[in-house]
């Protein structure tokens, strides 16, 4: 085989030899190019790095699981939460309405809560709701003097998931 391409080679003038080079070196480059793109196209990530995006995964998962414990999982919770507050600021409601109004995965939960107290204990219901673990709105409060009392009524809202 060796003898056929050096009687070729031997046959080509000098300008034919050199056109030849040049197309080797040419054809060599742009397969030599295309071979080492080809590489650095596929990443090849080390374990060491695979570890770090893992690890940086599973801390943002924690930190969203730490942000999903803020709402309420079930209304029981939630209901108990707002009676150990009430209970802890020393009020005693005279009124509580509730309504619910179901959704896809969740029911929003509606109280409407009258008492009366001093205005120190309503405001630390409020603040103690407003601190509390479970994420309640408040979207309507009103206080009314009534006597040496303040007369609170206040809608209180919460979701709970199915």
């Amino acid at each position: 085989m060796s003898e056929k391409i050096n009687s070729y080679l031997n046959r080509l003038k000098y300008r034919e030899k050199i056109i030849f080079l040049i197309l080797m070196l040419v054809l060599g480059v742009f397969f030599g190019i295309n071979i080492r793109t080809g590489d650095e196209g596929v990443k090849d990530e080390s374990l060491a790095d695979l570890e770090n995006k893992l690890q940086r995964q599973i801390d943002e998962i924690n930190k969203l699981k730490e942000l999903s414990s803020n709402f309420s999982l079930n209304s029981k919770k939630s209901l108990e939460e707002i009676y150990k507050n009430a209970k802890d600021s020393k009020i005693i409601f005279a009124n509580i309405k509730t309504s619910s109004s179901s959704e896809a995965q969740s029911t929003k939960h509606t109280i409407l809560l009258e008492f009366k107290s001093s205005f120190e204990q309503s405001m630390a219901f409020i603040e103690s709701l407003q601190r509390s673990q479970s994420l309640f709105l408040i979207p309507n409060i009103t206080m009314l003097k009534d006597g040496l009392f303040i007369k609170t009524t206040m809608s209180v809202e919460f979701i709970s998931l199915m």
